[in-house]
């Protein structure tokens, strides 16, 4: 029983001793899974991940959008201040015009004030002195009974009736005017209205003279650019009928200076299209010829000469002319027929 309790006292110390070594390990093998997590957090941390660098660029996007945004305000601002700089100094100097355009009115009618006191005066004092002039001669003339030649009127005083009277008719007339309101025209002081008909009888009348002189009446020959008729019409005509087809044709000359939308551009004249100038039509048709200096578009028919410019340009199906000038820039898109007479 002895060396049975003796031999399991070692036993016991060694089990003891395993058990220490064990825990010892675990502690060891735990200190070194946890160094090796603290070691792979901190490669987490340090190396920067995708949502990491978006949110990054994020708020440099953000930072440079407030700063864009406060240099816009900035702008707006200082703008604004120079538009409002702007307007004062405009006030200012329309300001300073109606000042001077009130001290000049101020300044014309003190003058017209005066000028009208002054006349005034005058014709009383001459007046007074026709009055007086009448007077010493009715008393140095002698009594009817003694002169039977003084039954006759005297001219000198007739006329200082009539110089009398008429000053009386002036007078009447400046008081109507002043007292009419501003801005409107009495009976007496406004304009009888043009009488056409008057006109039109006059010009009537000097063409039957210069008929009746001999002179001939300056005549121009034109083209129907409907059927081609041949006929001669007065220079200062616009628009005719055509002696053969019987229907109405334009012959005075067409300028365009802007946009001209139209179905059919016709005249017996000429046709000048300036710079700014753009035609657009189905057909285009001149007896004189036609420059152009900006856009034609459109089939041109002319018994003249076309001209194009440096800049201008044309664009249609048949262009038919007499003759065909290009200048170095200009542009052409269609057929050309030149050249080109009409058939009658």
């Amino acid at each position: 029983m002895a060396k049975g309790k003796a031999d399991s006292k070692p036993a016991a110390a060694s089990a003891r001793k395993t058990t220490k070594a064990g825990s010892d390990g675990k502690a060891a093998a735990r200190a070194r899974t946890s160094a090796v997590t603290e070691r792979l957090r901190a490669a987490a941390k340090s190396v920067p991940t995708k949502a990491t660098a978006k949110t990054t660029k994020k708020k440099a996007a953000s930072k440079k959008k407030t700063v864009t945004t406060k240099k816009t305000v900035a702008a707006k601002s200082t703008k604004k201040a120079a538009t409002k700089k702007a307007t004062t100094k405009k006030a200012a100097a329309k300001k300073t015009v109606a000042k001077k355009v009130t001290t000049k009115k101020t300044t014309t009618t003190a003058g017209t004030k005066k000028k009208s006191a002054t006349s005034k005066v005058a014709a009383k004092t001459t007046a007074a002195k026709t009055a007086t002039s009448v007077t010493r001669r009715a008393a140095a003339s002698p009594p009817p009974s003694a002169t039977p030649a003084a039954t006759a009127a005297d001219p000198q005083s007739e006329a200082a009736a009539e110089t009398t009277a008429r000053k009386t008719t002036v007078k009447k007339k400046t008081t109507a005017a002043a007292a009419s309101p501003k801005g409107r025209l009495t009976s007496s002081t406004r304009r009888p209205a043009p009488d056409r008909a008057a006109a039109g009888r006059a010009k009537e009348a000097s063409v039957t003279e210069l008929k009746s002189r001999g002179k001939p009446l300056p005549r121009r020959a034109i083209r129907c650019y409907l059927c081609g008729h041949c006929f001669e019409v007065s220079e200062k005509t616009m628009s005719t009928t055509c002696a053969k087809c019987h229907k109405a044709i334009k012959v005075e000359d067409v300028q365009v200076k802007s946009y001209l939308p139209v179905n059919d551009l016709q005249t017996c004249g000429h046709i000048r299209i300036t710079k700014r100038g753009r035609v657009a039509a189905r057909n285009i048709q001149s007896g004189k010829g036609i420059s152009c200096e900006g856009s034609l578009e459109g089939s041109i028919e002319t018994d003249g000469n076309v001209e194009l410019g440096p800049k201008a340009s044309w664009k249609g199906t048949v262009l038919h002319s007499r003759t065909l000038k290009i200048s170095d820039g200009a542009s052409l898109h269609g057929r050309v027929q030149v050249p080109w007479k009409r058939e009658e």
